[in-house]
């Protein structure tokens, strides 16, 4: 193992920005999509232009999430299964509370799939993205060590193979062949902790200057909108034509999948001064936290979804603005609420408690392993 690996890495607070940025680009997709905005407004209208360029400009937020697991993970060397007992504790705490909130105010839409869900969110597929990320945890020590193993020819080789093989064949041939579920996989999140692993290791970057990285962000978000106003120009002209406007929009798409790789370029190479250390130290420990409180079904079925559908009716270039507004109040919001549940958990001694599991869990296993060692010789 490479002695760079074995190496406590300094905090990187331009990760820790992306982290909440990406955070905020998630909470604009769900304003859209909860609403049906984008969907909503008439196909080849200014509003549906615009819309599409913000919705395009955030969509890489999930694929930044997955790749900063993987480059944070790599330059570790322990792995913690404490840290995966507080998240499903902290997904329980918001899940408890959503559904004693739906037991005050909608009795009649809990049943005991929902109670179930409660106790076992990442088992029921509450939250996507939780449930993809609890099965990604147990693999970072086989997926560093297969980084450390390989050379770097070989690991460029299989870096390609995985581009080639999730996003740009699925993509030219609009199919779901090494069936990633267009990205909303655990398999998809393998392949981004491998890109993510790849560019912590080698010290990946495409320019030599940084702020290349963002033109490079905005040249595939132009390009992945220029191909949705194209191809619904064309299907509009043509009822024949095979291909819809969300060619190049999904989470494997390469457009999108290299913009947040040159936005994760741009943010780990990035220098903040005090003000944004400040806050990054303030708002990232709540970034995950303000997705399992939005996401979590009371919220999301009962205040977010249709919210803000009256947005439609907006001028053209005031409706972005105005989904950005409210998805800076979610994420304020849900930062608030997860500040003090975060309070609470250090009150209540939660990480020690994880801390102290994981111990008892590790000493358990070794006896386990020690008795069946000795019964086997």
């Amino acid at each position: 193992m490479e002695a760079q690996h074995l190496l406590k890495p300094a905090r990187n607070y331009g990760i820790d920005l992306l982290r909440v940025l990406s955070m905020i680009m998630i909470a604009v997709i769900h304003v859209i999509k909860r609403s049906e905005i984008s969907t909503s407004l008439p196909l080849l209208s200014l509003s549906s232009a615009t819309i599409w360029l913000l919705e395009i400009a955030v969509y890489g937020a999930v694929d930044c999430y997955a790749l900063i697991s993987g480059y944070v993970s790599y330059g570790r060397n322990t792995h913690k299964y404490a840290n995966l007992l507080y998240l499903c504790l902290q997904a329980l705490f918001y899940m408890v509370i959503s559904t004693a909130l739906m037991l005050v105010f909608d009795r009649q839409s809990v049943g005991m799939m929902d109670i179930l869900a409660t106790l076992f969110p990442f088992a029921y597929n509450t939250y996507w993205y939780f449930t993809a990320y609890f099965c990604l945890f147990f693999f970072p020590p086989t997926l560093n060590h297969l980084v450390d193993t390989l050379s770097k020819p070989a690991m460029t080789r299989l870096i390609v193979l995985l581009f080639t093989a999730f996003s740009l064949l699925p993509t030219l041939f609009h199919s779901d062949f090494p069936y990633s579920r267009d990205g909303y996989s655990f398999l998809w999140l393998v392949v981004l902790y491998l890109f993510g692993a790849y560019m912590r290791k080698y010290g990946v970057s495409f320019f030599k200057r940084n702020g290349t990285h963002l033109l490079g962000y905005a040249i595939c978000v132009l390009l992945t909108w220029a191909s949705k106003l194209v191809i619904d120009r064309l299907g509009a002209v043509f009822s024949w034509f095979p291909i819809d406007g969300y060619y190049l929009i999904g989470y494997t798409s390469p457009t999108i999948l290299i913009g947040a790789v040159c936005l994760l370029l741009f943010f780990k190479n990035l220098t903040p001064g005090r003000p944004a250390v400040r806050f990054a130290k303030i708002f990232a420990p709540v970034s995950f936290g303000v997705y399992l409180f939005h996401e979590s079904p009371f919220i999301r079925n009962h205040i977010i979804t249709g919210a803000f559908k009256s947005f439609v009716s907006l001028n053209p270039f005031v409706l972005p603005l105005a989904v950005l507004g409210a998805a800076l109040g979610i994420w304020l919001v849900s930062s608030l609420v997860d500040g003090v549940r975060l309070k609470l958990f250090d009150l209540l001694r939660v990480r020690a408690f994880c801390a102290a599991a994981e111990r008892k869990g590790r000493a358990a296993v070794a006896a386990i392993t020690r008795r069946f060692s000795r019964e086997a010789a």
